[in-house]
């Protein structure tokens, strides 16, 4: 089953432009920024990360040519670094998105995208929303004895 949140634009008045530019952002691990890092970032335009990713990777080559780190480790800093991009990248997709005046609003989980947009979109207009009147309480049973512990249990 597949968690997504949904974030709507702020800016925008008119009720059905708000839903065409809403986002769903799938949450959970991320296998192309794990595999493609710089490509996955671009791809989904998160230049900010992107620029910070080529510094670092820059920082890594500089350490090996000049600092005397290590050649083993430079490719594992960089497959450390991926991991993170695959740990981050819906966090990294909703960091943007608020950057663009979109707020999470919603959290939604299932199946198929097209059954999580349809249970957000019926959930924020209200059509086939549950009736809204409140539900009866259920009787709690009494509690067992307590053989005397506690006062007023009768032993």
């Amino acid at each position: 089953m597949a968690i997504y949140t949904v974030h709507v634009p702020l800016q925008t008045r008119d009720a059905l432009q708000a839903a065409d530019r809403t986002r769903f952002l799938r949450e959970g691990f991320s296998w192309g920024a794990l595999a493609f890092g710089p490509l996955w970032l671009m791809w989904r335009r998160l230049w900010l990360e992107l620029f910070f990713y080529i510094v670092v990777v820059g920082l890594i080559i500089a350490a090996q040519k000049f600092w005397g780190l290590a050649e083993e480790a430079g490719p594992a800093l960089i497959l450390l670094i991926h991991l993170l991009l695959g740990l981050e990248g819906s966090a990294m997709r909703a960091a943007r998105l608020d950057r663009r005046q979109f707020d999470c609003c919603d959290v939604v989980a299932g199946t198929k995208r097209d059954d999580i947009e349809r249970r957000f979109f019926a959930r924020w207009t209200g059509f086939g929303a549950a009736p809204s009147s409140p539900a009866q309480p259920v009787p709690m049973p009494d509690p067992p004895a307590a053989f005397g512990i506690l006062p007023g249990s009768g032993g």
